[in-house]
C-alpha cells in the first residue's frame, strides 16, 4: 500500500490545518493507502519526515502552500520523491517555496494555474470543497448582521511605497476597474514578457506589493461606501486601527478559523471580498453556503458557470 506523507508547519494558517485534517482522514478511511502526518515545525520531526523519505518510505509528499518545499529541495534530485502541494493563495506568494523543489502544484483558482506554468511548474486546478455530512441545518430567524472577515492595511503607506518604485502603476491602482492581479500583470506587459523575466525576484516583490495594495485599497472602498449607505458590518481582522475607521461598523480583532465559523453560522450575510480570486473559489465563500449563511461577493467567470 503507498505511503503518503502530509507535512504541516508554523507558516500554515489554522484554516489550512482544517483541510489537512479533513483531508487525511478522507484518505485514511479510503484504506488505499497508508497515512502519515507530520508537523515539521517541531525540529524532531523535520527530522523524522526527512529520514522517512531518505528510506524511500514515502511515495507521495503532500503539504498545503509548499510547507516542507526547504526538506525536498536538500535531497539530491534523484532521492527525491513525488511532491505534491495545494495552494490556497496566489502562487505568488509562494514563489521561494515553489521554485526551490518543483512541486506538483495543484491551484484553487484556474487563474493561479496559468501563473505557475509559467513558473516552469506543473500545475491543476483543484477547487475547494468541504465534506457533505459538515453542512449546517440553518434557522434563518436566527441570522443577523453582515460578517466582513478580512485584515487591513495602511494604503497611504503602501500607496507611497509603490509610488517610488513605479508611479504609472500606482496611479492604475486607484483605477475602479483594475480588479486583481491579472490587470495589472497585463497592464505591466508581464503576460508578454519571457517566463524567465517573470521569474525574476525583483518581478515577484513588485507583483506582490501591488497585490497588497489593491486588496487595501477595494477593501477601505467597500467599507466606506457600506458606511454611506448605511449598512454596518461586523468587520473580522488585524489591520484596520491603520486605515479609518467608521462608526457604523463594528470592529474585531483577528479570530482563528474555529472562531470565526460560529460567527459564520450567525450572520445573515457574508460580504467577501478577495481580488486574488476570479476563476475560483475561496474558503470564505465554501465556508459561509457550509454554514447556512448567503455570501456576497462580486461576479466572477466561476461562479457564473456554476
Amino acid at each position: 500500500m503507498p505511503t503518503i506523507l502530509i507535512l504541516q508547519g508554523q507558516a500554515q494558517y489554522e484554516v489550512a490545518r482544517h483541510f489537512v485534517a479533513s483531508l487525511s482522514a478522507v484518505l485514511s478511511q479510503s484504506g488505499t493507502v497508508n497515512v502519515v502526518e507530520l508537523d515539521i515545525s517541531r525540529p524532531e520531526n523535520a527530522e523524522q519526515a526527512l529520514s522517512q523519505i531518505q528510506r524511500q518510505h514515502t511515495d507521495i509528499v503532500f503539504s498545503v502552500n509548499a510547507i516542507g518545499a526547504e526538506l525536498i529541495s536538500a535531497l539530491p534530485a534523484e532521492a527525491r520523491p513525488r511532491f505534491i502541494t495545494w495552494l490556497l493563495d496566489h502562487p505568488v506568494y509562494h514563489f521561494s517555496r515553489l521554485m526551490a523543489a518543483t512541486p506538483e502544484v495543484l491551484c484553487v483558482d484556474n487563474s493561479h494555474v496559468g501563473f505557475c506554468q509559467r513558473l516552469g511548474l506543473s500545475a491543476s486546478f483543484f477547487p475547494h470543497a468541504t465534506e457533505q455530512q459538515m453542512v449546517v441545518p440553518t434557522n434563518l430567524s436566527q441570522k443577523q448582521g453582515i460578517l466582513f472577515a478580512a485584515s487591513g492595511a495602511d494604503e497611504t503607506a503602501l500607496l507611497n511605497q509603490l509610488s517610488q518604485q513605479v508611479p504609472d502603476i500606482a496611479r492604475l491602482l486607484t483605477d475602479s476597474d483594475t480588479t486583481d492581479l491579472i490587470d495589472v500583470m497585463q497592464a505591466l506587459q508581464l503576460d508578454k514578457v519571457a517566463n524567465n523575466v517573470l521569474q525574476q525576484h525583483s518581478v515577484i516583490s513588485l507583483l506582490l506589493l501591488c497585490d497588497n495594495l489593491l486588496r487595501t485599497i477595494k477593501r477601505n472602498r467597500l467599507i466606506k461606501e457600506c458606511a454611506e449607505h448605511n449598512i454596518a458590518l461586523t468587520i473580522v481582522g488585524n489591520g484596520w486601527q491603520a486605515g479609518r475607521c467608521y462608526d457604523r461598523h463594528r470592529y474585531l480583532p483577528a479570530l482563528s478559523f474555529s472562531q470565526l465559523l460560529p460567527l459564520m453560522a450567525q450572520s445573515r450575510f457574508i460580504l467577501h471580498h478577495n481580488p486574488g480570486f476570479r476563476e475560483g473559489l475561496h474558503e470564505r465563500i465554501v465556508y459561509g453556503l457550509q454554514q447556512g449563511t448567503q455570501v456576497l461577493c462580486p461576479q466572477q467567470a466561476f461562479l457564473r458557470a456554476k
